[in-house]
């Protein structure tokens, strides 16, 4: 897209680690990696039904385990997936806030959501949150303390986004939560007054192949928008648009073509 991210993880020291840094180097982007050794780089192996959704992935994060806060941003962002340990995830995040930088969050999974949203000292350095629909109604369950519904309704999905808000950043908190077929909701908090606007899904003409990178493709388009002056409505519609673009990829799970979108902004 044309923005230059600086990659916060822990690899292991063999091929795959390796492998990741090279890639990494020849899109442009930086990294700030540390080397465990007798360790496995993270590794996702995803099996999809036929209609390209998730049917069951295992996954070894191990090594994320080790990954080192950062203590100093110049960045105008920091995106913090879940994996890491809360200790590390709640200083990059204090951190973060301490410089000036706004501190987003992809939650990964259920489990995660829900450990994430115990962590309140985590939760009220956060000022977007990208949830699907079964994570956002999870973290709202953790808040409340009540079992998470099992209805994914938009009433539903509204409330738990709500209940999810209140934990954020006091001053102003985003939550992009993605619906599926059913679109984005964006739910917001500003000044106290919660608001939420639904963005429906464009027909998508081509067959779509493999739905596990859409969520990571909207998210890293809408931080794009963001930082190339767009307001948080169109930085939604620019998000979705590079999430369809991988839902019909069906060699990998993130688009390449989505380099060709960034001009379009």
């Amino acid at each position: 897209l044309g923005s230059k991210p600086i990659l916060y993880t822990a690899i292991g020291k063999d091929s795959r680690g390796e492998s990741l840094l090279r890639n990494l180097e020849h899109v442009g982007g930086e990294h700030r990696s540390c080397v465990v050794p007798n360790a496995s780089t993270a590794t996702y192996f995803a099996v999809l039904d036929g209609s390209g959704d998730l049917n069951t992935a295992i996954a070894d994060m191990g090594v994320l385990q080790h990954i080192e806060a950062p203590t100093t941003f110049n960045e105008p962002f920091l995106l913090v997936d879940a994996n890491p340990p809360l200790s590390t995830l709640k200083s990059a995040a204090q951190s973060a806030l301490k410089c000036g930088t706004t501190v987003c969050l992809e939650p990964t999974s259920v489990p995660h959501a829900r450990n994430v949203a115990g962590c309140s000292e985590l939760m009220t350095c956060i000022s977007y949150g990208f949830p699907n629909t079964d994570e956002v109604i999870a973290m709202a369950g953790v808040i409340s303390g009540q079992v998470s519904e099992s209805r994914s309704d938009e009433a539903t999905v509204r409330a738990a986004a709500e209940q999810v808000l209140s934990r954020m950043h006091p001053d102003r908190a985003y939550l992009i939560v993605t619906m599926g077929e059913h679109g984005v909701l964006l739910a917001s908090k500003e000044g106290g007054r919660y608001e939420y606007q639904r963005f429906e899904v464009k027909e998508v003409h081509e067959q779509v192949a493999n739905a596990t990178g859409a969520g990571d493709s909207l998210c890293g388009a809408f931080l794009h928008a963001l930082m190339n002056g767009k307001s948080i409505e169109n930085a939604v519609v620019f998000g979705m648009e590079a999430a369809t673009m991988s839902l019909t990829c069906s060699d990998r799970a993130i688009s390449t073509a989505l380099g060709e979108t960034g001009a379009l902004l």
